[in-house]
């Protein structure tokens, strides 16, 4: 396996780009794609593993040679009017998982998405990949702006975080990150300086020039700088500046970039000619992707709306053609009797029709429904990983609190909820696991705790009527009762009927009971918090030190989770601590 990319006949990369993040930018036809596929051929025969992000429907020609007659790479097109597998805006996070498991390379074509459509698959895509991936491959992003605009929108912020998590942190998790832009001055600066590698083609514009002097600033010499930007408006077609000014390439270099390999799919059509289609395309071996993937092909094709268009068409022109049909008498005479009925047909068109119309409403329903399955699959499996119940709260074990913990004042019951239901005021599950939920927060320390947090810890969502229904009813049983502000405290008698988990005796057993029942990003934050105590934290820090993009939902989300159940604070403006409850020592 080669250890260089050859770029040129005189230049080559090192092998180690695949992990390193670059930035190619260039004007519109200077040729910043067809560079991007030259190093993608080359981590192709190197046999790494690449994944390019196409919005235009350029990248399919991998699949077949330069001159249209052989196969090229047996790379997979998901998505766009080339698609080996037709992609779902909602499919991001299985395609990222699918990628990951198998380790196949692939062309996500996002040219049928609309923009927003687009976003929504490269967030789920890009937070998979980023948290999840653990080996050498290469991102290819095109039109990278798109993806991290200069001027975002609210909407925008947490794609924003996943593209810069990627792109600074990508490395250590064996990511590497192309952004491919012909407009650097509208890519987000916060993401074009994380990049360690630059590659500018022909640019004549003054903002994106700037934007190549910003990102100079932070990585490059003043020198250089000088002689690169002097000639970026003379560079012809595919002419390039490589410059990578870490120690470990020392790089400046200006490179004619060598012939594609492979079909040039990316050409634009000239005027009065023919589009040029390869002959031959590389065969794809489904079996090799994952059976996921493999299921997303078969639903796809199933419900796609076109395919139901075409179905309804032709039954329409079969029913048309068959109604119209005349009938002539004996002497040549036409006659006109009463068309024929068709009543199976008519009820398939019927039933097509009907089952478009449902599919249309209901596609869109069945990712939503998928992402909430994936996450409680992959918390649950956490939990058990680590040997934590994933049943909302176990039943009682006897152990003695310590004494600076406040403990029940009324015996406790060690009874299971089952028995209880049965020989104490007949609890039903919920009414039971909710009672449990406050004894066991009154346990810890907490002895009226907010209703978000008890509705957590019983396993049901607040606000719900899952956990408002039961909750009620143990009100008016006189086993709870409501507090201002949103808290909640159990009666004597609702003690006396409550079963109270085992309760640690330490600070590092009570954080880790804790801890295994938080999903992922609250916990991670919360171990960051807990590592910082007694000091509070500012907004920003706490969010890099759990890698997450200051400001962002994926970060704002689970940290206002976590002060809803009163295991964080915030002593002052913009900062965050972890409560004093969480320590016994």
């Amino acid at each position: 396996m080669s250890r260089l990319l050859h770029i040129s006949k005189q230049f080559s990369l090192p092998l180690e780009l695949v992990t390193e993040s670059q930035a190619i930018l260039a004007k519109k036809g200077a040729g910043k794609t067809y560079t991007a596929m030259v190093e993608a051929e080359e981590m192709l025969k190197a046999q790494q593993q690449i994944v390019a992000v196409d919005p235009t429907g350029a990248w399919w020609g991998l699949k077949s040679s330069a001159d249209g007659k052989s196969a090229g790479f047996s790379i997979p097109i998901l998505g766009g009017e080339h698609a080996d597998i037709p992609l779902n805006e909602d499919a991001g996070e299985l395609v990222a998982s699918a990628i990951i498991e198998n380790r196949f390379s692939a062309v996500l074509d996002l040219g049928l998405f609309r923009k927003n459509a687009m976003r929504r698959f490269m967030t789920s895509f890009l937070e998979k990949l980023y948290h999840s991936n653990r080996e050498a491959l290469h991102l290819f992003i095109d039109e990278a702006d798109l993806f991290a605009p200069q001027n975002s929108r609210g909407t925008d912020e947490v794609l924003i975080g996943a593209m810069e998590d990627i792109v600074r942190r990508g490395r250590v998790r064996g990511v590497g990150t192309s952004l491919i832009s012909q407009r650097p001055a509208v890519l987000h600066k916060d993401v074009l300086t994380q990049c360690e590698v630059l590659v500018a083609l022909r640019m004549t514009h003054p903002l994106d020039i700037a934007a190549i002097r910003l990102w100079a600033g932070v990585h490059g010499a003043p020198g250089e700088l000088k002689e690169l930007e002097s000639s970026l408006p003379t560079l012809v077609n595919g002419e390039a500046w490589f410059w990578a000014p870490a120690e470990a390439y020392g790089i400046f270099r200006r490179v004619q970039v060598r012939q594609k390999e492979t079909f040039n799919s990316s050409a634009t059509p000239k005027p009065g000619e023919r589009a040029v289609k390869p002959k031959t395309l590389a065969e794809i071996d489904l079996d090799k992707l994952g059976q996921s993937i493999q299921q997303m092909a078969v639903r796809a094709k199933e419900n796609d709306p076109n395919i139901l268009k075409r179905q309804i068409a032709e039954l329409k022109r079969e029913l048309t053609k068959k109604a119209t049909v005349n009938v002539l008498t004996s002497d040549a005479r036409p006659v006109h009797p009463t068309p024929p009925a068709y009543p199976d047909l008519r009820a398939e068109v019927k039933a097509l029709q009907n089952r478009e119309k449902k599919l249309l409403g209901v596609i869109g329903k069945l990712g939503n429904t998928a992402r909430s399955l994936a996450d409680t699959c992959a918390e649950a499996a956490t939990r058990v990983e680590s040997g934590a119940s994933i049943t909302p709260l176990a039943p009682a074990v006897t152990v003695q609190s310590p004494p600076h913990v406040r403990v029940p004042s009324a015996p406790v019951s060690s009874r299971r909820p089952s028995d209880c239901a049965e020989s104490n005021g007949n609890l039903t599950g919920p009414e039971q696991r909710i009672l449990n939920a406050i004894a066991w927060m009154e346990a810890v320390g907490v002895p009226q705790p907010e209703q978000p947090a008890v509705a957590f810890l019983a396993g049901y969502t607040f606000g719900s009527g899952a956990f408002n229904n039961p909750k009620g009813k143990l009100n008016q049983r006189g086993l709870i009762h409501y507090l201002s502000g949103g808290r909640i405290e159990l009666t004597t008698d609702g003690r006396a009927l409550s079963t109270v988990p085992g309760i640690p005796t330490d600070t590092s057993g009570l954080q880790n009971a804790i801890l295994r029942k938080l999903p992922g990003p609250e916990r991670r934050i919360l171990k960051v918090l807990i590592d910082a105590y007694p000091k509070s934290l500012s907004a920003e820090e706490c969010a890099n030190r759990a890698e997450y993009a200051p400001g962002s939902g994926a970060f704002n989300n689970p940290r206002g989770k976590l002060r809803s159940l009163g295991l964080v604070e915030y002593p002052g403006n913009g900062e965050v601590r972890a409560r004093n409850i969480l320590f016994l020592d």
